[in-house]
């Protein structure tokens, strides 16, 4: 059993090595288009984990640690994560969250943030528009693997972001590396997605 658990754990880190590996590229074109940072992040407890960060060259925008750790209720990556769960999972996790308003504009209220990742499942991503961090927005998409379960969140970030580019233009390009990146970790559209 002990042996099973062991080959599971190498199993999920050699998973997020390949992981970070295919988005490293994709992440850096994106943050690179939009003069901005991307992020790739895991559902972790109660949190986002941040896997890897990408800039682009010569700059000193909003450095995060790879590693580091965000709220689920105000970050675009984790209202994507949240938005996967099974509706009872969903509901644990969320009336559990502490709800820490970051900005005048954080969600602090179950009821708010549940109604918000309602139209995140509707729309297939998120948005935080300085409900984080004062002035920076982002915009999130869902990363799936081959079983087509969603195996993370890649986002773009940075000041002003919403205000310098359309949002449908944003999810363009972040769709488009979502499922660049989705298929390289083998997921597949099923028979009846005729998108």
């Amino acid at each position: 059993m002990q042996e099973k658990s062991e080959r599971s754990m190498a199993s999920l880190y050699l998973n997020k090595i390949v992981l970070k590996t295919e988005a490293a590229p994709l992440m850096h074109e994106l943050a690179t288009r939009f003069n901005a940072t991307s992020y790739l992040g895991v559902l972790e407890n109660n949190e986002v984990m941040y896997l890897e960060r990408a800039e682009q060259f010569n700059s000193l925008r909003l450095y995060t640690q790879i590693g580091k750790r965000e709220p689920l209720h105000c970050t675009a990556l984790g209202k994507v994560l949240m938005s996967a769960l099974p509706e009872a999972e969903f509901e644990r996790k969320a009336r559990n969250l502490p709800y820490t308003r970051y900005t005048d504009k954080t969600l602090t209220r179950y009821e708010d943030f549940a109604e918000e990742v309602a139209i995140v499942r509707a729309n297939g991503y998120a948005l935080d528009r300085g409900e984080h961090v004062e002035g920076s927005s982002c915009l999130a998409v869902p990363i799936y693997d081959y079983t087509r379960n969603l195996i993370a969140a890649m986002s773009i970030s940075g000041y002003g972001l919403l205000d310098n580019y359309p949002e449908e233009v944003l999810y363009d390009s972040m769709r488009e590396a979502a499922v660049e990146l989705s298929t390289r970790m083998g997921y597949t559209k099923p028979d009846n997605d005729k998108a």
